[in-house]
């Protein structure tokens, strides 16, 4: 897996079941580090090779992905 996807399981069980078919959102960066957070359908990660936190929205209507602040 690529450092620029997440993967999107819809609860624990699905994320055991080997026949799930999880979602795969891909980031508009690459990260870097292991201080990634998922929070109110947000993923905040760290910017590779920068100190740069980003946070990217990922919306519920057609799981689109919108990039939000780089702090």
């Amino acid at each position: 897996m690529s450092p620029k996807k997440v993967i999107e399981f819809e609860n624990l069980a699905e994320f055991r079941a080997p026949t799930s078919k999880p979602r795969i959102h891909t980031m508009p960066y690459n990260w870097g580090g292991t201080g990634h957070l998922v929070l109110n359908d947000c993923i905040y990660f760290n910017r590779f090779n920068t100190s740069n936190i980003v946070q990217v929205i990922i919306l519920c209507v057609g799981r689109k992905i919108i990039v939000g602040d780089i702090f």
